[in-house]
């Protein structure tokens, strides 16, 4: 009997120590997949912010492009007025000759 309660034991001490070389494997491995969470939650913020900036920078292109819409527009009815008041000037110069 002491010859199988030794085999026994011994047996029984490598599935533990087997079991525990597993077990911390098995904890390295989930270190790494936590680090590798990190990162990727890192990238996730980081790719959200960029999605933010990239989101602001189009909302300023379209405000600066309706402010240089309206500008255009005004210059537009600027120039017709300069436009029109050149005519009323040539008519008053050309009136103003035949007196």
């Amino acid at each position: 009997m002491d010859l199988l309660q030794q085999k026994w034991e011994q047996e029984k001490k490598q599935a533990l120590v087997k079991l525990r070389e597993e077990i911390a494997l098995k904890n390295e491995r989930i270190k790494e997949l936590e680090k590798n969470e990190k990162r990727a939650l890192s990238d996730k913020e980081k790719a959200e912010s960029y999605a933010r900036q990239i989101k602001e920078a189009q909302e300023r292109v379209k405000s600066v492009s309706a402010d240089r819409d309206m500008i255009e527009n005004e210059k537009k009815i600027m120039e017709e007025k300069i436009k029109k008041m050149r005519e009323r000037i040539a008519d008053l110069e050309e009136m103003t000759k035949r007196k």
